[in-house]
This record gives C-alpha cells, structure tokens and sequence, in this order.
C-alpha cells in the first residue's frame, strides 16, 4: 500500500472498560463497536479491537481524524456506563498520527499494518499512558505539532470537567443539530439543552476542529497536488473495496465508477478491467447478475487484449460465480473449467485450487455430494502441497459442511476443528468465527443446545470484533433459537428484540431478512411461548 497517500491513524485505549465489562459483559463491547463504526464512516478498514480494551482504525480523510476523535470520547462518556464525576467516566486516550502506509493487509486487520501513520500513533498511546494523558497529534509536520500538543492538553482539562448528559448535548451540537432538535430528541426543554451546551467549551471546540482541519487539508493539498491519476486511481479501487467489505455496496459501486473513469482518462487498460470486474462483483452481490456478466465480459474482453492471463482466469471464475448464484450450474462448470485450464497452463497452483474448490460448491449445490468431496480433495490436496494454509482451511471447513448435509455431525465436526486449529494458527479471524458458528449449528442440530450457545458466543464475539455485522445477525438468529429450543423464552425475546432494534435500519437486504425473522419469533412466542422454534437453516 506504499501510494504515497497520507492517512490518519488513530490507536486508542478504554479507560474504566475492564470494571464495566464485569457488569455489562457482551452489551459494552457492541456499545463500542458501534460507537467506533459510527465515527469510522471514512475508514478504509473498520476499526480493529484488540486486548479487549484498546482500537485501532485508519480514515483515509486525515484532516477529520481529530473530530472523529472528538465524537469517540463524548460517546462513551455520554454513554450511560459514566457516572458524573471523571474517575468514573468511561473515556479513551486517543494518538492521533498522520501519515503515509507503508504496508496494509488486505485480508487481516489494521493492526497488521506499517508505516508513518503507524508509527506517528501506536507509540504516542503508550506515552500517554506514562504522561497521564488521553490525546495526542502527532504529524509529518512539526510546526502543527507544537501548536497541538497545547490544543490536546486543553481537551484533556475540558473533558475531565464535563458531565455525561453536557457530553450528550455537546455530541449533537458538533453533529450540526440545533438546540430545538437536541431537545426533541433528548426529551428535555430547549433552555435545558441550552445550559448544557453553555456550560462546555463549545466555542473554543469548534474553533480547534476548524483551524486542525484548515491546517491538514493544506498540507495535503501541497502534496496531492503531485500525485498522478494512476495512483488516484488505485486509490479509489481500494476506497471501493472497504466499503465492499463492509458491505456498503453504494459506495462501493461509486468509488468503482470514478476508479473506472480515471483509468479510461489516462489509458490505463489493466486499472480499466481490474475496475469493471470489481463492479461485477459489487452488481452480483446486489442480485443485478445481467449487469455483474456485463462488467465481467469487459474486464475479460481487456484482459484478453492486453495479455494478461492470470486476470483472464479469475474473471472467468467470477462469471462462473455468477451463473452459480443463478443455478445455471451447467454455465457455472464451463466457466470454471476454462479458468482452471488456464490456471494450470500458467502455473497458477492457487488459481488452481481456489478453481477446484468452487467445482465443489457447483456440485454441493447440486446435491452431488460423492463429487462435491472429490474436487474438494483435490483443491486441498494442491493447497496442502503449495503451503496455502488459508485454502487448506477453508477447504477443510466446507468438507465439514457437505458431511453436515448429510447428517454425519460427528464426522462434519472433526474437520471443522481440523478447519478450526489452521485459523487460529494463521490468524484467520473470519474463518474462526464461521466455523465456530458451523460447529454451534452442528451441536445444534444434535440437541446438544448448551454447547451449540457456548460456541455461539465465541463466533459472537470475534464477529463483532473484526465488524462483520451481517455475521453477527446470523450468529444472533441462532443463538436466540438456541434458547428458545431451551424453553428460555425470555432470553430468545432479549436477544431477538435487541438484534431488531440494533440493525432494523440496515440497508443490506441479508440483514433485514434475519431482522424479519427476529420479529416473526418474537411475536410467536409472546403469543405461544411453547411453540416450538424454527431452527436456522445450516448455511452451504
């Protein structure tokens, strides 16, 4: 990732976490998570929570990192988990630091990450901690620096005297909504909110916000003003692929669509295929096949021109993906089989083997469950001869699934903790959490509920760590079923009323699906709390 872009990088630590977790337990975390997403609108990863208690996440808008900052502490010590006095806040020391990335995993969490940014943050949070202290800038530039380094220790004073409920009214303030609407949505009178906001720092807040910005976005523009647009155009293909990531598909296709322009400016054909097949991608996700093999069959069309064969495999393998999800299996095959004829012309052993493993699915899908395990043997086989650990897994994992279709649990459960310990070791966190939730199900499935909750609660919690909210939901659904087939009604209510107030809003379809499967429950077993659960379907 070394774009010579500069990013913000933001490292910090909760202050009073490890008390409140021994009451609030499992609903602090998703407090944090959240808190952390909502003011990581422009991360280009979301944020990571490692050690329990400490964050890290990076904006790819250095010049908003310090209000980001802002709004992360007057959440939490607006939050109901403060209590009036300081001691007592739940609050975060924050280092800010600017800068370029010199190295960012694509798979794996920030906190693989290198560089400038990195550097200017990680070990300024240990400082604080040594200088009492809870925020720190730390930029390319020593000038800003200095004059910061005042700025944080004002922020230090005014938050140490502010009450949760002045944090409150001050948050929506910086938000840009008026005192009428603060009082409205609060639920207090307009002179209350008033007094509130009065009673804080709020002019000299918004001054600091403004001349940090001010300061930032000139020094970028000093230094964007060099770039050229091939490195833009990068840039934006990995903007897109965040937001497809987390699942923000409109974003995703738009950041897509200016990466494609550029690249089609400046004549550059192989940013122009990399660009439309990763629109094809975001359209096959959002159930718009005809326009996702429209994208792909141009991305093939360029990758042919200019040569480029391991492009050329992989778009025919994601056009083999599109007519699986649309059940033209017979398609799906010949696709697939034209990418691994050319993986296996270039050498491409993982091309090979991912190829091989999706003949599976083909096959799994199709109940042809004999075949679904030969290919699936032989993708694992290469995987295992070429040291794809990640593939050998992942393998591993699906073997587990086609005996779990079968109702073989025992046999389906040995290799999802073959499937299990390889995650772990790599550090794999998505693989972990799904096969912990495959193993849940397959616990499930044999009535063996309270292990079936157990393993839940670990695929939960690493969901919500690495922010995999559509996860989460599915995890949710069965866990609240789990209960329910225990005749704990009133905990399936809690869970499944949570899930609904938490992502009723989601504008990804999945989600509202297991939103509606929520509320459907609920009212069931308000109204016949012996009925017996729906259980979740085993996902293949």
């Amino acid at each position: 990732m070394a774009d010579g872009w500069i990013y913000g990088v933001l490292t910090g630590d909760l202050i009073r976490s490890t008390t409140l977790k021994k009451e609030y337990g499992d609903e602090l975390i998703a407090f944090i998570r959240d808190t952390l997403d909502n003011a990581g609108k422009d991360n280009i990863k979301p944020y990571s929570i490692f050690r329990g208690d400490s964050f890290q996440g990076i904006t790819r808008n250095p010049e908003n990192a310090l209000e980001d900052t802002i709004f992360i502490r007057l959440a939490l010590i607006s939050s109901k988990y403060s209590r009036n006095i300081k001691e007592e806040h739940l609050d975060a020391r924050i280092a800010i630091g600017i800068g370029t990335i010199d190295y960012l995993s694509e798979k794996y969490s920030v906190g693989e990450g290198d560089g400038e940014a990195f550097r200017n943050s990680g070990p300024e949070l240990d400082k604080l901690k040594t200088d009492n202290k809870k925020l720190v800038i730390k930029t390319p530039w020593d000038e800003i620096n200095e004059e910061f380094e005042i700025h944080c220790a004002f922020f230090d004073r005014s938050f140490d005297l502010i009450t949760p409920k002045q944090a409150e009214a001050l948050f929506y303030y910086l938000k840009g909504f008026t005192q009428q609407e603060i009082a409205k949505k609060l639920g207090k009178s307009q002179s209350a909110i008033s007094n509130r906001i009065k009673n804080t720092d709020y002019h000299i807040i918004e001054k600091i916000i403004a001349t940090y910005k001010k300061k930032i976005q000139e020094e970028l523009n000093i230094k964007r003003h060099f770039k050229d647009k091939g490195s833009e155009a990068k840039w934006l293909l990995d903007v897109g692929k965040t937001y497809f990531e987390r699942f923000n598909y409109r974003e995703a296709l738009s950041n897509f669509e200016k990466s494609l322009k550029m690249a089609r400016e400046i004549g550059d054909r192989s940013k122009e295929a990399q660009a439309l097949h990763q629109i094809g991608m975001v359209h096959q996700l959002t159930n718009h096949f005809e326009q996702a093999l429209e994208s792909y069959k141009k991305s093939l069309e360029i990758a042919r021109g200019i040569g480029n064969r391991k492009m050329e495999a992989g778009t025919l393998h994601q056009i083999g993906m599109a007519h699986q999800d649309t059940n033209q299996f017979k398609e799906a095959i010949e696709y697939y089989k034209k990418s691994l004829k050319i993986a296996k012309e270039i050498g491409s052993r993982n091309g090979e083997a991912s190829t091989l493993h999706q003949i599976g699915r083909v096959y799994q899908n199709t109940n042809q469950l004999e075949e679904a395990i030969e290919y699936y043997n032989k993708s694992l086989e290469i995987a295992k001869e070429i040291g794809n650990r990640n593939g050998e897994a992942t393998t591993l994992h699906q073997i587990g699934r086609v005996y779990q279709l079968t109702n073989q649990f025992e046999e389906a459960i040995e290799y999802y903790n073959k499937s299990l310990k390889i995650a772990k070791e790599i550090g794999n966190r998505t693989l972990e959490a799904m096969t912990l939730h495959q193993i849940g199900l397959a616990y499930q499935n044999t009535n063996r509920l309270e292990e079936a909750i157990e393993y839940y609660k670990k695929s939960l919690s690493i969901k919500q760590e690495i922010g995999d909210r559509k996860g989460e939901v599915e995890i949710l659904i069965a866990t609240g079923s789990a209960h329910k087939d225990l005749n704990q009604h009133d905990k399936a209510i809690e869970i499944f009323t949570d899930l609904i107030e938490r992502f009723g809003k989601s504008e990804n379809p999945e989600i509202l699906e297991s939103v509606s499967i929520a509320q459907s429950q609920v009212s069931e077993m308000k109204k016949e709390p012996k009925t017996a659960m729906l259980k979740p379907p085993c996902r293949v």
